[in-house]
């Protein structure tokens, strides 16, 4: 995909007036409504565990519940979602996930905490199959030049969201308790499956050459469908290139998890008021690094921009964990964001634009299995060697990890300075 400048003479297609296109707005809208429902009940429900169980280590499992479909179905769901009809896959979601949460409210002891957490893994697993779906789907929805623009606006989304999201649930929890909560997540579902469904898809040659190898699919064991996507994914080096950057990147952010709130408390002798401060600014400069991302897609080629977003990241990372003083952590956390969303959405870009139709579901549920497996790998790796490295030792290791991605691009544009082109399965939509 060609990202760069098409000449003055050509009208090229901005952030704005993506949002002026019907099938793009209606999953914008609808995946704006569904993060910031999100963030309200990840904030909420692990506060609702604790208060019923008192328990650290029973509040703690709510993540790693969230986090294992992932980890475990990922690859899997990929295949599924290569046989499946797209949209009705993402409607079928929402409504699923919409009917599953009210589930929640028959919870009222400690007897009841399975039914929570049983609820919690069931909503991940189903959300596995929607976010593979929604990146394969966004390529027919939007021109193939703008896909850069389109993921920019959706990391702005996601990023606003971050911002209002957990204030919100707090608000929410505190003053109407898990009820409120509940049915506003459960509202951002049946919100975002009515935008979905108004979604118009114009069927292109290749989605056309997917559904009528679907019927033959079907007939195909799961396995031998797995395995082709894998052969697929071993054959394209340039594909592998991107696993291993993101997998270094994952690996980095899985050690920040565990360490950071260690960082604030032992290094910058702050508490949960600063640590507050961090998260609020990391939001601001991820909404700002979106803004970038969006005005750089029309000058810079998605790997280019990967490029330099993860080496700026871990530059900024080093000076950032060996720095002593609030504010000027404060600063850096800030840039942080700015520099690490270009890298996103250029992963996110090349991902779509690089990977023929036929494949995109598998891809992406594989991509997510990784990414949720070395998150888990770093986060192991934090916990047991915290202690005996240090906590700032380990961090200088995140900003190496993050050069060492932006390294892997590097090395990758050179090889394969072709892989911006658009391919197959791209939607042709005129401007």
């Amino acid at each position: 995909m060609n990202s760069a400048s098409n000449g003055t003479g050509q009208t090229e297609l901005t952030m704005i007036t993506l949002l002026r296109q019907r099938n793009f707005a209606f999953l914008w809208f609808g995946q704006l409504v569904s993060i910031l429902g999100d963030w309200v009940l990840f904030v909420a429900l692990p506060f609702y565990v604790y208060n019923l169980t008192g328990s650290v280590l029973a509040t703690g499992g709510m993540f790693v519940i969230r986090a294992l479909p992932s980890a475990v179905f990922g690859s899997f769901a990929g295949v599924l979602v290569d046989r499946w009809d797209r949209k009705r896959t993402l409607i079928t979601a929402d409504l699923s996930r919409a009917a599953l949460l009210p589930l929640l409210l028959t919870v009222h002891s400690l007897e009841g905490l399975w039914i929570i957490y049983l609820i919690a893994f069931v909503e991940s697993t189903i959300s596995v199959f929607f976010y593979p779906a929604k990146s394969a789907i966004l390529p027919h929805l939007v021109a193939a030049r703008s896909l850069m623009a389109a993921n920019s606006l959706d990391a702005i989304s996601t990023n606003l969201t971050r911002l209002i999201g957990p204030s919100l649930g707090g608000l929410l929890m505190g003053g109407v308790g898990l009820l409120g909560v509940v049915l506003v997540d459960t509202a951002s579902y049946l919100i975002s499956g009515v935008m979905i469904t108004c979604i118009s898809l114009s069927t292109d040659r290749a989605e056309e050459r997917r559904v009528q190898s679907i019927a033959a699919l079907r007939w195909m064991p799961l396995w031998r469908d797995w395995v082709a996507g894998l052969a697929f994914m071993q054959q394209e080096r340039w594909l592998i290139s991107l696993f291993v950057t993101n997998g270094l990147v994952m690996l980095a952010e899985g050690i920040i998890n565990v360490l950071f709130v260690v960082f604030v408390q032992d290094v910058l002798q702050g508490g949960s008021m600063e640590f507050g401060w961090l998260m609020t600014v990391r939001g601001l400069g991820s909404l700002v690094g979106g803004f970038i991302a969006g005005y750089a897609s029309t000058r810079l080629v998605p790997m280019h921009m990967m490029t330099l977003g993860a080496v700026a990241t871990g530059l900024v990372f080093l000076a950032m964990f060996n720095a002593s003083a609030l504010p000027a952590v404060l600063v850096l956390f800030a840039l942080s964001g700015v520099t690490w969303v270009p890298y996103a959405v250029s992963l996110q870009t090349q991902l779509q634009s690089g990977v023929i139709d036929h494949y995109r579901g598998r891809v992406f549920g594989a991509f997510g299995t990784m990414s949720a497996l070395m998150l888990l790998s770093g986060a192991g790796l934090a916990s047991a060697l915290g202690d005996v490295l240090g906590i700032v030792p380990l961090f200088d290791s995140v900003a190496a990890l993050y050069v060492g991605a932006g390294v892997v691009v590097l090395v990758m544009l050179r090889r394969r300075q072709g892989a911006s082109q658009p391919v197959e399965g791209g939607n042709q939509v005129a401007d």
